[in-house]
């Protein structure tokens, strides 16, 4: 589950760095967040090696060559890090593409080790959609709170690209809640079994469920657009501490997500 998690983190890492406009970007923070994608993705391919992952099926080893060639491209990045202002464009091209490698070698992941519903395929899709977005809300929080450390020590930074991925992440919030609803009464309106399963594990799961949407999603959502309202009075030190707050609490329900997913079943 935890391999999930850490190669979603990535994707949407990378992914965020792609939609950041460069030159409005300090070159130590680009390198910062290649050095980051790196550390989560180059353990994975050593363990897989280590532990002869291949042994397993096909499976882990489409994941691990995805994450491979993700770190990759991630060390481009790290390596055109300085250039940043001139080579922008290159760039985010890499972590763009580098994103998309990690992403998808998340959802293989999650195949190898069940965490996505085994029926019926729609529901299947439907989680590896939820995934992108999981991507998408912890890699702009993730990146915005890079930013913001370095505009507690470097005050002449533009505020542009965190006021910009603050919004991104308050998008992909709500689009997640949205997600998140839409999956789970599509479920309660067309239950497979026809015994009321999808009732039954939602009570049985409630409490984590709670916890994706309210710590997870609700109040984020409330303590980015707080964080809005404090950058128009460029007062960095109090919009630090809602950024880093929102990162943790982000965190802690995608992976109660991740987890009720391979536990129930249920598509999230």
């Amino acid at each position: 589950m935890f391999i999930v998690f850490l190669t979603t983190l990535a994707a949407g890492l990378l992914g965020a760095l792609a939609l950041c406009r460069l030159t409005q970007v300090a070159w130590r923070s680009v390198r910062l967040i290649a050095i980051l994608a790196l550390c989560l993705q180059l353990p994975i391919v050593a363990g897989f090696i280590a532990w002869a992952g291949w042994q397993r099926g096909p499976w882990p080893v489409w994941a691990a060559a995805l994450t491979a060639s993700a770190a990759m491209g991630a060390f481009v990045v790290f390596g055109l890090a300085p250039t940043a202002r001139r080579s922008g464009s290159t760039i985010r091209l890499f972590a763009g593409v580098s994103g998309a490698l990690s992403l998808a070698a998340a959802w293989a992941w999650g195949f190898d080790y069940r965490i996505w519903p085994d029926a019926p395929p729609l529901a299947i899709k439907a989680s590896l959609a939820g995934q992108a977005l999981s991507a998408l809300l912890v890699g702009s929080i993730g990146l915005a709170g890079v930013l913001v450390s370095s505009l507690l020590a470097h005050s002449t930074m533009s505020l542009q690209p965190l006021k910009r991925l603050v919004r991104i992440f308050l998008a992909a919030t709500g689009l997640r809640l949205l997600w998140l609803l839409l999956e789970v009464g599509g479920m309660l309106w067309y239950d497979p079994s026809g015994n009321g399963t999808v009732a039954a594990v939602l009570r049985s799961w409630w409490l984590l469920l709670g916890v994706l949407g309210g710590a997870g999603l609700l109040i984020p959502a409330g303590l980015a657009y707080m964080t809005l309202q404090t950058l128009h009075l460029r007062t960095v030190p109090p919009a630090a501490r809602l950024v880093y707050l929102a990162l943790v609490l982000a965190f802690i329900g995608e992976l109660a997500a991740l987890y009720v997913m391979r536990e129930s079943g249920l598509p999230l």
